[in-house]
């Protein structure tokens, strides 16, 4: 640590709070990812069970204006998937934000309080650096699974839905594109 800050009462009531209030935001925003998430991912699935449900009506009317949805729907999945991968780095980026604000408020504190003789350790939840957690979390999975493995590579899940998202908007825009090129859309 460097050398103790030395902060008056209001301004480790300040600190203390800040940090209380990083916390609660970067947890909200973890929360609505989740639930935002949900959201596209449901909207797109039904979209996708509708897309592979129109190729197979008996229905006059849907049999005419087929290639009209397939390519409208390829496009709604598109652009859904594209405002997911919006959505979600976003989301990531606002975690990101706590989780700084929060980094900073821990290091003021354990800084203010580095002398004190009551103290007899000191707590580092967001403010240890990435390698000493990275060996923390290897020393206790250890083994050569496969599963260990997976673990220690570190995978974000805030990052996940912006690979979905992404994946997904790759799948759409091949079936609009399948559907553009062999010419369905000039074929009513």
């Amino acid at each position: 640590m460097s050398t103790p800050e030395s902060y008056n009462e209001n301004d480790v009531k300040a600190i203390k709070r800040v940090y209380e209030l990083a916390l609660q935001s970067r947890n909200f925003e973890i929360e609505q990812l989740a639930q935002r998430n949900n959201f596209f991912m449901i909207f797109q699935g039904v979209l996708l069970a509708g897309f592979l449900q129109s190729n197979t009506g008996d229905n006059l009317a849907i049999n005419l204006c087929q290639p009209f949805l397939m390519l409208a729907m390829s496009a709604m999945g598109f652009f859904t998937s594209i405002f997911q991968v919006g959505m979600a780095a976003g989301a990531k980026f606002w975690q990101e934000r706590w989780e700084s604000a929060l980094e900073n408020s821990e290091k003021r504190l354990l800084n203010h309080y580095d002398n004190d003789p009551n103290r007899s350790s000191v707590f580092e939840v967001f403010s240890s650096g990435k390698s000493h957690i990275s060996d923390v979390v290897r020393d206790r999975i250890s083994g050569g699974s496969f599963v260990s493995f997976l673990v220690n590579c570190r995978f974000s899940p805030s990052r996940m839905p912006i690979y979905v998202a992404i994946s997904l908007s790759i799948i759409w825009a091949l079936i609009f594109l399948y559907f553009m090129r062999g010419g369905i859309l000039f074929n009513f």
